[in-house]
Protein backbone atom coordinates (compact mmCIF):
# COMPACT_ATOMS: atom_id res chain seq x y z
CA UNK A 1 0.00 0.00 0.00
CA UNK A 2 1.63 3.10 -0.75
CA UNK A 3 2.19 5.51 2.11
CA UNK A 4 0.22 8.69 2.98
CA UNK A 5 3.87 10.32 2.92
CA UNK A 6 4.84 9.68 -0.83
CA UNK A 7 0.89 9.97 -2.07
CA UNK A 8 1.17 13.97 -0.82
CA UNK A 9 5.07 14.31 -2.29
CA UNK A 10 2.89 13.61 -5.77
CA UNK A 11 0.92 16.07 -5.42
CA UNK A 12 0.71 19.17 -7.68
CA UNK A 13 1.94 21.32 -4.66
CA UNK A 14 3.01 19.67 -1.74
CA UNK A 15 2.76 21.18 2.06
CA UNK A 16 5.46 20.82 3.44
CA UNK A 17 4.28 21.62 7.09
CA UNK A 18 1.82 18.41 6.39
CA UNK A 19 4.92 16.76 5.10
CA UNK A 20 6.55 17.27 8.53
CA UNK A 21 3.74 16.31 10.53
CA UNK A 22 3.70 12.74 8.49
CA UNK A 23 7.51 12.12 8.45
CA UNK A 24 7.19 12.57 12.19
CA UNK A 25 4.45 9.74 12.30
CA UNK A 26 6.43 6.05 12.33
CA UNK A 27 7.25 5.87 9.02
CA UNK A 28 8.85 2.61 7.41
CA UNK A 29 11.85 4.95 5.63
CA UNK A 30 12.63 1.20 4.31
CA UNK A 31 9.63 0.64 2.42
CA UNK A 32 9.06 4.20 1.61
CA UNK A 33 12.37 4.24 -0.43
CA UNK A 34 11.35 1.17 -2.45
CA UNK A 35 7.96 2.98 -2.83
CA UNK A 36 9.45 5.63 -4.32
CA UNK A 37 12.01 3.66 -7.07
CA UNK A 38 9.24 1.79 -8.07
CA UNK A 39 6.74 4.32 -8.55
CA UNK A 40 9.55 6.58 -10.29
CA UNK A 41 9.33 9.34 -7.65
CA UNK A 42 12.70 9.14 -5.97
CA UNK A 43 13.96 12.11 -7.06
CA UNK A 44 10.87 14.29 -5.89
CA UNK A 45 10.27 12.39 -2.37
CA UNK A 46 14.11 13.84 -1.89
CA UNK A 47 13.44 16.89 -3.34
CA UNK A 48 10.36 17.50 -0.87
CA UNK A 49 11.70 16.31 2.38
CA UNK A 50 14.67 17.61 1.89
CA UNK A 51 12.82 21.42 2.21
CA UNK A 52 10.42 20.20 4.95
CA UNK A 53 12.82 18.05 6.67
CA UNK A 54 15.82 17.53 5.75
CA UNK A 55 17.29 15.09 8.97
CA UNK A 56 15.08 12.91 8.49
CA UNK A 57 15.80 12.11 4.34
CA UNK A 58 17.54 8.49 3.69
CA UNK A 59 21.13 8.74 1.61
CA UNK A 60 18.86 6.22 -0.64
CA UNK A 61 17.30 9.09 -1.93
CA UNK A 62 19.86 11.40 -1.95
CA UNK A 63 22.26 9.54 -4.09
CA UNK A 64 19.08 8.58 -6.45
CA UNK A 65 18.37 12.37 -6.89
CA UNK A 66 21.61 12.96 -7.78
CA UNK A 67 22.31 10.31 -10.62
CA UNK A 68 18.79 10.76 -12.01
CA UNK A 69 19.91 14.60 -11.91
CA UNK A 70 23.27 13.20 -14.28
CA UNK A 71 20.85 11.37 -16.86
CA UNK A 72 18.16 14.24 -17.82
CA UNK A 73 21.23 16.72 -18.24
CA UNK A 74 22.69 14.24 -20.54
CA UNK A 75 19.31 13.03 -22.31
CA UNK A 76 18.19 17.08 -22.52
CA UNK A 77 21.82 17.64 -24.32
CA UNK A 78 21.06 14.90 -26.23
CA UNK A 79 17.71 16.16 -27.31
CA UNK A 80 18.30 19.60 -28.48
CA UNK A 81 21.37 17.85 -30.41
CA UNK A 82 18.86 15.96 -32.05
CA UNK A 83 16.52 18.78 -33.14
CA UNK A 84 19.13 20.47 -34.75
CA UNK A 85 20.10 17.62 -36.83
CA UNK A 86 16.56 16.87 -37.94
CA UNK A 87 16.08 20.72 -38.35
CA UNK A 88 19.00 21.02 -40.37
CA UNK A 89 17.12 18.13 -42.62
CA UNK A 90 13.73 19.80 -42.65
CA UNK A 91 12.24 17.11 -40.52
CA UNK A 92 9.82 18.39 -37.84
CA UNK A 93 10.64 16.26 -34.88
CA UNK A 94 8.60 16.52 -32.14
CA UNK A 95 9.53 15.79 -28.63
CA UNK A 96 7.08 14.70 -25.75
CA UNK A 97 7.23 13.16 -22.01
CA UNK A 98 10.71 13.59 -21.23
CA UNK A 99 12.58 16.31 -20.80
CA UNK A 100 9.43 18.46 -22.56
CA UNK A 101 7.52 17.39 -19.38
CA UNK A 102 10.54 17.75 -16.40
CA UNK A 103 11.44 21.29 -17.71
CA UNK A 104 7.77 22.69 -18.16
CA UNK A 105 6.03 20.86 -15.24
CA UNK A 106 8.82 20.51 -12.60
CA UNK A 107 10.34 22.66 -10.23
CA UNK A 108 13.77 21.23 -11.26
CA UNK A 109 14.04 18.74 -14.25
CA UNK A 110 15.78 16.61 -12.09
CA UNK A 111 12.63 15.91 -10.40
CA UNK A 112 11.04 13.48 -13.31
CA UNK A 113 12.43 10.03 -14.10
CA UNK A 114 13.12 9.13 -17.60
CA UNK A 115 14.15 6.25 -19.25
CA UNK A 116 14.54 7.65 -22.84
CA UNK A 117 13.65 10.25 -25.56
CA UNK A 118 10.10 10.30 -26.81
CA UNK A 119 10.00 11.86 -30.27
CA UNK A 120 7.25 12.02 -33.38
CA UNK A 121 7.56 12.38 -36.60
CA UNK A 122 4.70 12.06 -39.56
CA UNK A 123 4.37 8.81 -40.89
CA UNK A 124 5.89 10.08 -44.33
CA UNK A 125 9.21 10.75 -42.67
CA UNK A 126 10.01 7.41 -40.89
CA UNK A 127 12.25 6.22 -43.11
CA UNK A 128 14.09 9.18 -43.31
CA UNK A 129 14.38 9.63 -39.56
CA UNK A 130 15.62 6.42 -39.41
CA UNK A 131 18.17 7.18 -41.60
CA UNK A 132 19.35 10.10 -40.32
CA UNK A 133 19.53 8.86 -36.61
CA UNK A 134 21.60 5.78 -38.05
CA UNK A 135 24.06 8.42 -39.68
CA UNK A 136 24.17 10.33 -36.41
CA UNK A 137 25.56 7.50 -34.33
CA UNK A 138 21.99 5.34 -33.67
CA UNK A 139 21.11 2.10 -34.34
CA UNK A 140 17.95 -0.12 -33.94
CA UNK A 141 17.85 -1.73 -30.74
CA UNK A 142 16.95 -4.69 -32.59
CA UNK A 143 18.62 -4.44 -35.71
CA UNK A 144 17.86 -7.61 -37.40
CA UNK A 145 14.19 -6.98 -37.03
CA UNK A 146 11.66 -6.28 -39.48
CA UNK A 147 9.89 -3.07 -39.08
CA UNK A 148 6.73 -4.24 -39.88
CA UNK A 149 7.27 -5.96 -35.88
CA UNK A 150 6.59 -2.17 -34.97
CA UNK A 151 3.84 -1.56 -37.06
CA UNK A 152 0.87 -2.28 -34.45
CA UNK A 153 3.21 0.21 -31.54
CA UNK A 154 3.77 2.47 -34.47
CA UNK A 155 6.88 3.20 -32.92
CA UNK A 156 10.33 1.77 -33.50
CA UNK A 157 13.57 1.83 -30.45
CA UNK A 158 16.73 2.81 -31.26
CA UNK A 159 20.02 3.43 -29.24
CA UNK A 160 22.97 5.38 -28.99
CA UNK A 161 26.54 2.95 -30.13
CA UNK A 162 27.62 3.96 -26.76
CA UNK A 163 24.66 2.63 -24.72
CA UNK A 164 24.24 6.49 -23.35
CA UNK A 165 21.00 7.11 -24.94
CA UNK A 166 17.58 5.51 -26.15
CA UNK A 167 15.29 7.14 -28.15
CA UNK A 168 11.64 6.16 -29.10
CA UNK A 169 10.87 6.90 -32.47
CA UNK A 170 7.02 7.38 -33.09
CA UNK A 171 4.99 7.97 -35.95
CA UNK A 172 1.72 7.31 -33.81
CA UNK A 173 1.01 7.95 -30.30
CA UNK A 174 -0.90 4.82 -29.52
CA UNK A 175 -2.10 1.36 -31.32
CA UNK A 176 -4.88 1.69 -33.60
CA UNK A 177 -7.38 0.52 -31.34
CA UNK A 178 -6.65 3.81 -29.08
CA UNK A 179 -8.44 6.78 -32.07
CA UNK A 180 -6.21 9.70 -31.33
CA UNK A 181 -4.82 11.05 -34.77
CA UNK A 182 -1.24 12.19 -34.37
CA UNK A 183 -1.64 14.58 -37.01
CA UNK A 184 -4.24 16.57 -35.19
CA UNK A 185 -1.63 16.86 -32.69
CA UNK A 186 1.15 18.35 -35.20
CA UNK A 187 -1.67 21.21 -36.05
CA UNK A 188 -2.11 22.35 -32.59
CA UNK A 189 1.75 22.59 -30.97
CA UNK A 190 2.74 24.63 -28.60
CA UNK A 191 6.79 25.79 -26.99
CA UNK A 192 8.05 25.03 -24.02
CA UNK A 193 11.34 25.89 -22.96
CA UNK A 194 13.70 22.96 -22.27
CA UNK A 195 17.57 24.36 -21.22
CA UNK A 196 17.10 27.76 -22.23
CA UNK A 197 15.32 26.90 -25.71
CA UNK A 198 11.74 27.05 -27.07
CA UNK A 199 10.74 23.74 -28.25
CA UNK A 200 7.51 22.75 -29.84
CA UNK A 201 5.66 20.07 -28.35
CA UNK A 202 1.80 18.81 -27.55
CA UNK A 203 -0.54 21.88 -26.41
CA UNK A 204 -1.47 21.03 -22.92
CA UNK A 205 -5.04 19.58 -24.18
CA UNK A 206 -3.57 17.35 -26.58
CA UNK A 207 -0.66 16.55 -23.75
CA UNK A 208 -3.30 16.00 -21.07
CA UNK A 209 -5.43 14.09 -23.47
CA UNK A 210 -2.54 11.59 -24.59
CA UNK A 211 -1.20 11.17 -21.08
CA UNK A 212 -4.89 9.79 -20.06
CA UNK A 213 -5.13 7.47 -22.76
CA UNK A 214 -1.70 6.19 -22.63
CA UNK A 215 -1.18 5.05 -19.04
CA UNK A 216 -4.47 4.10 -18.90
CA UNK A 217 -3.76 2.01 -21.65
CA UNK A 218 -0.72 0.57 -19.54
CA UNK A 219 -2.87 -0.16 -16.53
CA UNK A 220 -2.13 2.93 -14.10
CA UNK A 221 1.17 1.12 -12.59
CA UNK A 222 3.19 4.24 -11.72
CA UNK A 223 2.14 7.25 -9.73
CA UNK A 224 4.65 8.40 -11.39
CA UNK A 225 2.59 9.26 -14.19
CA UNK A 226 -0.65 10.78 -12.30
CA UNK A 227 1.63 13.06 -11.19
CA UNK A 228 2.49 13.89 -14.43
CA UNK A 229 -0.88 14.82 -15.01
CA UNK A 230 -1.89 16.71 -11.09
CA UNK A 231 1.05 18.48 -12.38
CA UNK A 232 -0.34 19.44 -15.67
CA UNK A 233 -3.32 20.58 -14.61
CA UNK A 234 -2.19 23.33 -12.19
CA UNK A 235 0.62 24.33 -14.14
CA UNK A 236 -1.30 25.11 -17.20
CA UNK A 237 -4.54 26.87 -18.19
CA UNK A 238 -6.28 24.13 -19.89
CA UNK A 239 -9.40 24.39 -21.59
CA UNK A 240 -11.55 21.82 -20.53
CA UNK A 241 -13.98 22.41 -23.31
CA UNK A 242 -11.68 21.40 -25.69
CA UNK A 243 -10.01 18.06 -23.73
CA UNK A 244 -13.50 16.94 -22.96
CA UNK A 245 -15.05 17.96 -26.53
CA UNK A 246 -11.70 15.68 -28.42
CA UNK A 247 -12.39 13.30 -26.15
CA UNK A 248 -15.79 12.53 -27.01
CA UNK A 249 -14.80 13.18 -30.73
CA UNK A 250 -11.68 10.08 -30.51
CA UNK A 251 -13.88 7.77 -28.27
CA UNK A 252 -11.47 8.17 -25.55
CA UNK A 253 -13.81 9.79 -23.01
CA UNK A 254 -13.54 6.67 -20.60
CA UNK A 255 -9.71 6.95 -20.26
CA UNK A 256 -10.36 10.32 -19.52
CA UNK A 257 -12.95 10.04 -17.03
CA UNK A 258 -10.98 6.96 -15.64
CA UNK A 259 -7.30 9.19 -15.35
CA UNK A 260 -8.89 12.31 -14.02
CA UNK A 261 -11.09 10.36 -11.02
CA UNK A 262 -7.53 9.10 -9.96
CA UNK A 263 -5.81 12.47 -10.42
CA UNK A 264 -9.02 14.13 -8.64
CA UNK A 265 -8.75 11.09 -5.62
CA UNK A 266 -5.44 10.58 -4.78
CA UNK A 267 -3.47 13.53 -5.61
CA UNK A 268 -6.58 16.05 -5.01
CA UNK A 269 -6.09 17.29 -8.46
CA UNK A 270 -8.70 20.37 -9.97
CA UNK A 271 -10.76 18.56 -12.35
CA UNK A 272 -14.43 18.91 -13.75
CA UNK A 273 -17.50 17.45 -12.73
CA UNK A 274 -17.10 13.93 -13.93
CA UNK A 275 -19.48 11.09 -14.71
CA UNK A 276 -19.25 8.22 -12.42
CA UNK A 277 -16.64 5.92 -13.88
CA UNK A 278 -17.07 2.70 -13.06
CA UNK A 279 -13.27 1.38 -13.57
CA UNK A 280 -12.15 3.78 -11.31
CA UNK A 281 -12.62 2.04 -7.90
CA UNK A 282 -10.29 -1.12 -9.38
CA UNK A 283 -7.97 1.07 -10.66
CA UNK A 284 -7.20 2.83 -7.44
CA UNK A 285 -6.78 -0.12 -5.91
CA UNK A 286 -4.57 -1.85 -8.22
CA UNK A 287 -2.52 1.41 -8.60
CA UNK A 288 -2.27 1.56 -4.71
CA UNK A 289 -1.01 -2.19 -3.95
CA UNK A 290 1.26 -1.88 -7.02
CA UNK A 291 -0.91 -4.20 -9.60
CA UNK A 292 -2.15 -2.43 -12.39
CA UNK A 293 -3.84 -4.48 -14.66
CA UNK A 294 -3.20 -4.71 -18.56
CA UNK A 295 -4.69 -7.88 -19.49
CA UNK A 296 -7.03 -8.43 -22.53
CA UNK A 297 -10.21 -7.61 -20.11
CA UNK A 298 -8.97 -4.22 -19.09
CA UNK A 299 -7.86 -2.82 -22.09
CA UNK A 300 -11.30 -4.10 -23.78
CA UNK A 301 -13.31 -2.30 -21.09
CA UNK A 302 -11.94 1.09 -21.83
CA UNK A 303 -12.91 0.75 -25.20
CA UNK A 304 -15.53 2.33 -26.25
CA UNK A 305 -16.70 1.43 -29.55
CA UNK A 306 -17.36 -1.92 -31.36
CA UNK A 307 -14.68 -0.82 -34.11
CA UNK A 308 -12.23 -0.29 -31.73
CA UNK A 309 -12.80 -3.77 -29.85
CA UNK A 310 -11.69 -5.27 -32.91
CA UNK A 311 -8.95 -3.25 -33.81
CA UNK A 312 -7.63 -4.77 -30.63
CA UNK A 313 -8.25 -8.14 -31.56
CA UNK A 314 -6.50 -7.41 -34.82
CA UNK A 315 -3.44 -6.28 -32.90
CA UNK A 316 -3.17 -9.28 -30.54
CA UNK A 317 -2.85 -11.18 -33.69
CA UNK A 318 -0.52 -8.68 -35.22
CA UNK A 319 3.35 -10.38 -35.13
CA UNK A 320 5.53 -8.87 -32.51
CA UNK A 321 8.84 -9.49 -31.38
CA UNK A 322 8.53 -12.76 -29.57
CA UNK A 323 7.47 -14.26 -32.42
CA UNK A 324 10.48 -12.95 -34.41
CA UNK A 325 12.73 -14.40 -31.01
CA UNK A 326 10.44 -17.57 -31.65
CA UNK A 327 10.70 -18.30 -35.29
CA UNK A 328 13.51 -16.76 -37.62
CA UNK A 329 12.46 -16.67 -41.38
CA UNK A 330 13.70 -14.61 -43.88
CA UNK A 331 12.05 -11.25 -44.59
CA UNK A 332 10.53 -12.31 -47.38
CA UNK A 333 8.47 -14.95 -45.60
CA UNK A 334 7.12 -12.13 -43.24
CA UNK A 335 3.40 -13.74 -43.80
CA UNK A 336 4.29 -17.00 -42.14
CA UNK A 337 4.21 -15.34 -38.88
CA UNK A 338 0.37 -14.20 -38.98
CA UNK A 339 -0.02 -17.98 -39.18
CA UNK A 340 2.52 -18.52 -36.91
CA UNK A 341 1.05 -15.96 -33.94
CA UNK A 342 -1.99 -17.41 -33.29
CA UNK A 343 0.02 -20.83 -32.89
CA UNK A 344 2.11 -19.69 -30.49
CA UNK A 345 -0.19 -17.70 -28.76
CA UNK A 346 -2.89 -21.11 -28.59
CA UNK A 347 0.47 -23.12 -26.93
CA UNK A 348 1.17 -20.61 -24.64
CA UNK A 349 -2.09 -19.39 -22.75
CA UNK A 350 -2.90 -23.03 -23.33
CA UNK A 351 -0.03 -24.28 -20.99
CA UNK A 352 -0.65 -21.58 -18.51
CA UNK A 353 -4.14 -22.69 -18.18
CA UNK A 354 -3.26 -26.23 -17.89
CA UNK A 355 -1.19 -25.50 -15.29
CA UNK A 356 -3.67 -23.57 -13.12
CA UNK A 357 -5.46 -26.50 -13.47
CA UNK A 358 -3.15 -28.81 -12.17
CA UNK A 359 -2.40 -26.53 -9.54
CA UNK A 360 -5.75 -26.59 -8.65
CA UNK A 361 -6.36 -29.85 -8.35
CA UNK A 362 -3.72 -30.34 -6.02
CA UNK A 363 -4.84 -28.53 -3.79
CA UNK A 364 -8.46 -30.30 -3.72
CA UNK A 365 -6.58 -33.52 -3.60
Amino acid sequence: MISPLLLHCARARPDLETLRGLAAEEVDWTALVQQSVLHGLGPIVYWYLNQACPDTVPEGLHSQFRQNARRNLLATAELLRLLEIFEAASIPLVPFKGPALAWSLYEDPALREMSDLDVLVRPRDVDRAIGLLRSHGYRPWFSCVDRRFFAGSQEMPLVREDGSVAVDLHWGLLPRYFPLDASVFFERLAPVPIAGRQVPTFCPEDLLLFLCVHNSKHGWTLLASLCDIARLIDRCAVNWDDVLARARASHVSRCLSLSLTLARDLLGAATPELRRETLAASAREQLMNGSGDVSARSHLALLERLTDKVRFWQDILRPKLADFESLHIPASLFPVYYVARPLRLAAKYGLLAARRLLTAGRMLA
